[in-house]
């Protein structure tokens, strides 16, 4: 076990170096004008790990698995924006959002296509803007198309430079329900704000957040079984820099899903069963930076909890303790993660993983 840790560790850490050594080709923009440009980028994640068997026997296996995501975006107007990304996940490439963006005002937005829908912080972080490695599966349970993604249209504006946001959007969400699924979300920072559509999950120490987020999302028929479906979470963000003594942060979600009763004898898929979940992590950015080889960072421990509490009996929980290594913050990362996973039918479930992220 001792030897295949070192051999993932000293994998990942050879390809890190080399996608870091080649950033300098990966950029990409070119400009008509101030209104006209279009902008290319990519998103690369690579993860290597030893985890034990779904069944819980005891028989571990290794893990390993990349996945790319080109992004292009680019403006044709003043007004008039766009956006579309890919992603490899999976082996098959997959649209992750196709997006056009009529940017008014502060106040007033509206996009279309597929994209992000409004609901919870971690959604809008996505794994790539995470405080973690791994997306809160266990207590995010709202429908998507692909990746978190729907296909539909939203308008959204924030006061004060992002102090205060809103997003109002009608979505596919269960596509046999014949009925839009529609979603709402606000946002209240009471210290530093967060401007845009998007938000993270972490700043790094380098602003003081104190963010409260609330989300509704409604489909008439959406269950899947007939009857309406209902998801609701609040959510809070709180990091604050001590100066010399490094930055805290904690990030957590309270979520409750309705499905009168019905989606919990689908196909035995528990997962969308009628029940509250939430999750809570915690970390500390540690003062200064530390690496080697010209290789430096911010280092963040951090744990965080999860769990699932379903009326169709089989309660699912989490636990993911590990270290960040940020390089250049989001952009290059390493993240080191023992996880400890109850899904209800087996016993506990462990792994440990050992991840890279390089994005431009």
């Amino acid at each position: 076990m001792k030897r295949l840790l070192q051999s993932l560790a000293a994998g990942s850490i050879a390809l890190g170096i080399v996608l870091i050594a080649g950033s300098a080709w990966a950029g990409y923009k070119m400009e008509i004008d101030e209104n006209k440009w279009i902008s290319l980028g990519v998103g690369v994640r690579s993860q290597a790990g030893v985890n034990e068997n779904a069944s819980g026997d005891q028989d571990w296996g290794t893990d390993f698995n990349i996945a790319v995501r080109p992004y292009i975006s680019g403006s044709v107007h003043e007004n008039i924006k766009f956006e579309a990304n890919l992603d490899s996940g999976g082996g098959n490439v997959q649209l992750l959002d196709g997006i056009v963006k009529f940017e008014f005002s502060e106040l007033l937005n509206v996009w279309g296509g597929r994209m992000l829908p409004p609901t919870d912080r971690a959604n809008f972080s996505g794994p790539y803007f995470l405080n973690t490695w791994e997306f809160p599966g266990v207590a995010h349970k709202y429908p998507a198309i692909y990746a978190g993604r729907d296909t539909g249209a939203v308008a959204f504006g924030q006061i004060n430079g992002g102090q205060f946001k809103y997003q109002l959007g009608l979505f596919q969400g269960n596509a046999d329900a014949n009925n839009p699924s529609v979603n709402a979300r606000v946002v209240l920072n009471l210290l530093d704000p967060e401007p845009g559509y998007y938000n993270s999950s972490t700043y790094f120490g380098e602003k003081d957040i104190l963010a409260l987020g609330a989300t509704i999302n409604h489909q008439k028929n959406g269950s899947g079984g007939g009857s309406d479906f209902t998801g609701w979470n609040i959510d809070l963000l709180f990091e604050k820099s001590f100066g010399d003594l490094g930055a805290a942060m904690i990030d957590a979600a309270y979520y409750g899903y309705d499905n009168d009763g019905e989606a919990a004898d689908l196909s035995g898929d528990f997962s969308r069963a009628d029940g509250e979940s939430f999750y809570v992590t915690a970390g500390w950015y540690l003062p200064g930076e530390f690496g080697c080889a010209g290789l430096k960072g911010q280092v963040q421990p951090h744990a965080r909890y999860q769990e699932f509490a379903n009326d169709a009996g089989n309660d699912e929980s989490r636990w993911d303790v590990g270290i960040n290594w940020y390089i250049m913050q989001q952009n290059a990362k390493f993240v080191l993660t023992y996880s400890n996973a109850d899904n209800g039918t087996d016993d506990d479930i462990e792994g440990v993983n050992l991840g890279f992220q390089l994005q431009f």
